[in-house]
């Protein structure tokens, strides 16, 4: 972004160092997010549908609990970014809304649903 780079040239360089590092944690959180898109996939691997609850461990609300937290964090950073850095995001939030909707059809006993977003999901992750 344009915009960005020339509030980068008149920032401190304390204040550079900070927006390089938050630049760095958009990637780090990137790929927490798709490691837990991974770790259900092997859940779903393992156990199907039938058990994905049971065995999943943190609780897939847990899961879900803490996705939002970092999905608030990453809208509140997302109109800052450059373009790579934003593609990260968009792709992390994907990911966070196919884990929710592989929740609420978990919740709902929808296996049809829940197939949907395993399906989904295995396309962008990598198990």
């Amino acid at each position: 972004m344009p915009e960005v780079e020339n509030q980068e040239q008149v920032m401190n360089p304390n204040a550079q160092q900070a927006w390089q590092s938050i630049a760095t944690q958009v990637e780090v959180i990137w790929g927490e997010i798709f490691q837990t898109a991974d770790k259900i996939l092997k859940v779903h691997v393992k156990f199907g549908f039938e058990k994905f609850t049971h065995k999943i461990s943190p609780s897939i609300d847990e899961i879900i609990l803490s996705l939002k937290a970092v999905e608030s964090l990453l809208d509140g950073i997302h109109h800052a970014l450059d373009y790579s850095e934003q593609r990260l995001v968009s792709n992390a939030k994907q990911q966070i809304l196919w884990v929710q909707d592989l929740a609420e059809a978990l919740q709902n006993n929808d296996e049809p649903r829940y197939n949907g977003a395993i399906e989904k999901l295995s396309k962008q992750a990598v198990v």
